[in-house]
């Protein structure tokens, strides 16, 4: 199994948006008494430092080919994404954590190189949404 392999994997539906703004319509709804967008910027920075310190878990998990810690890894990074409403980098997340056990041995690396790309995207584009 190669990175080719691993794109394959990850061919997400076109459709799908990086932000879903119905779910940070939700959290500036619960957030507004708190100034929404404020609360939320303070989340979403919050979530990318924990997500930055877990992707170099994930890829020094994915040198050694820890399979355990690197689906833990996903799994906890495609949660928080999706309950920022970050749509894309959850469903990468998602089909990440699916990916090795159908794929029987492979080498972890290029998973942790497409996260690590799938996050930078996601990163931008929740920016741009909140514009900070």
């Amino acid at each position: 199994m190669d990175e080719s392999d691993i794109a394959a994997c990850l061919r997400l539906d076109p459709r799908l948006p990086e932000v879903d703004h119905q779910r940070v319509e939700v959290l500036q709804a619960l957030a507004s008494e708190a100034d929404g967008d404020a609360f939320i910027g303070e989340l979403f920075e919050l979530f990318c430092q924990e997500s930055r310190a877990q992707l170099g878990l994930l890829q020094r998990a994915a040198v050694d080919n820890r399979l355990v810690q690197l689906s833990a890894t996903v799994h906890s990074i495609g949660g928080a994404a999706g309950a920022l409403g970050l749509a894309r980098l959850c469903a990468t997340c998602q089909a990440l954590e699916q990916y090795p056990s159908a794929a029987g041995a492979v080498a972890l690396e290029p998973c942790s190189a497409a996260l690590a790309a799938a996050f930078e995207q996601a990163y931008q584009a929740f920016r741009d949404e909140l514009g900070c």
